[in-house]
């Protein structure tokens, strides 16, 4: 049996009867107002790391975004509050980079989100951050990415999705390709940088260095699509375009259809899913012919308006929940296409816990959506309290700073491994198949 090495963080976790959340030891610094970085902060903060949000004296744009509950209130925003519930808010200055300098030094990670707008002020202060003390990981979090020739432009939600090629399958055919909702790049960015985060801590405690992890969003995203899109080009020539509410380059249907009361998603990837959502039709007679045999050619113009029209008759008598019973009778993997008050009422999602909420300082709770993983014995924090701007301030001074420096910093590494990599040494058993 091979033996099983725990790191003391590991051991102290479990003689406390792994109450101790993950990330519990460790002290963040979060710079910037990208989503990016709000979110990597945020996964970081949900599973036990202090977060320090520093906001300088312009507020953190985030602040004014919204959604508000009536009037605009920076201290009541629904994004900024859950991105940022359960960080202390710290007043600090940008320009003096020396009180910068003091807390970062007491920090375990640095997380830096730069503006939209390249700023050779801002690479020069992640820079000398990034240095200020050899054990400090930097999570750098922008458009393109530190290096290459598009790492000083100014970038956007719409540019990073654009770069990252996902943007070209969106939209209807011959109109002008439309970008992914609710600022992807943004969050996908965050989870690759608390990845990297999480990887680079536990290269920490063996190569006894930090790391700086680089994430660009246009990067981020296009890992969503390009294992599927780009090796579908190079093995087979294949260029996925644009095709309205359908996939395409894929059999029939791949697609979303109006039923009596919203939309359905129809999905049979494999062709005895596709004969089972034909008999929970009935067995219609124009499925017996010969024209409508092959499902790659369904799935192309004028086929797919044919079929599409075939189908909108037949769902225009049911309901969403009445065709997502029929789909789990026949065993089709197809369902309703869930608006935002139906999903918070979900028996699934309800079942499990899923929505937590977040705490303004007046009182108000607001329910939000709650972590994405599950850990059966040390979930993520819940009803997380919002920062407001610069709370903290009058509670940390330098004597606390210094008190800070003895936490997990001061904690000697025994030993030296630079040449390893972060996850050398673990094991891990694949059972799954889907691309996740």
């Amino acid at each position: 049996m091979p033996k099983i090495l725990l790191q003391p963080k590991i051991i102290f976790a479990i003689c406390l009867g792994a109450s101790v959340l993950p990330f519990s030891e460790y002290k963040v610094v979060e710079i910037g107002s990208r989503i990016g970085s709000g979110f990597c902060g945020k996964l970081l903060c949900g599973f036990g790391a202090e977060v320090i949000l520093v906001e300088d004296t312009v507020d953190n744009y985030l602040r004014h975004l919204g959604p508000f509950p009536d009037v605009v209130d920076p201290e009541k925003s629904g994004l900024f509050g859950y991105l940022h519930a359960g960080k202390k808010s710290l007043h600090v200055n940008r320009r003096n980079v020396h009180e910068l300098d003091e807390l970062v030094c007491s920090a375990d990670i640095l997380i830096f989100g730069t503006a939209s707008v390249y700023s050779q002020k801002e690479t020069e202060l992640f820079d000398r951050l990034s240095k200020s003390h050899n054990l400090l990981i930097s999570i750098h979090i922008s458009p393109y990415g530190m290096t290459g020739p598009y790492s000083k432009y100014a970038g956007t939600e719409l540019t990073s999705n654009a770069l990252s090629g996902i943007t070209q399958r969106m939209g209807k055919p011959g109109r002008p390709p439309l970008t992914m909702p609710l600022a992807q790049a943004g969050f996908q960015a965050g989870y690759a940088g608390a990845s990297g985060a999480a990887c680079a801590l536990i290269q920490r405690d063996t190569a006894n260095h930090g790391d700086i992890v680089e994430v660009s969003e246009a990067e981020a995203m296009a890992t969503v699509h390009a294992g599927y899109a780009v090796t579908r080009f190079q093995r087979a020539g294949i260029l996925d375009k644009r095709a309205g509410h359908r996939l395409s380059n894929l059999p029939y249907p791949q697609t979303v259809l109006p039923c009596s009361d919203g939309y359905v998603e129809l999905n049979t990837p494999e062709g005895s899913q596709w004969k089972r959502l034909l008999q929970m039709m009935g067995s219609p007679e124009w499925s017996k012919e010969e024209r409508y045999r092959s499902r790659m050619k369904n799935s192309r113009s004028p086929m797919a308006e044919e079929l599409d029209n075939k189908f909108k008759e037949w769902l225009k008598d049911y309901t969403k929940e009445d065709f997502y019973k029929l789909c789990r009778e026949f065993e089709v993997p197809s369902g309703p296409v869930r608006t935002v008050d139906e999903i918070v009422k979900d028996d699934q999602l309800l079942s499990r816990d899923f929505f937590t909420s977040i705490r303004f300082h007046d009182g108000e709770r607001y329910l939000v959506p709650g972590s994405g993983c599950s850990l059966s014995k040390t979930p993520a924090k819940r009803d997380l309290l919002v920062p407001r701007k610069g709370s903290v301030s009058e509670q940390i001074n330098s004597a606390e700073r210094n008190l800070l420096k003895s936490g997990s910093l001061a904690k000697e590494v025994a030993s030296v491994r630079s040449s390893a990599g972060p996850l050398q040494g673990l094991r891990v058993l694949d059972m799954g198949w889907v691309w996740a």
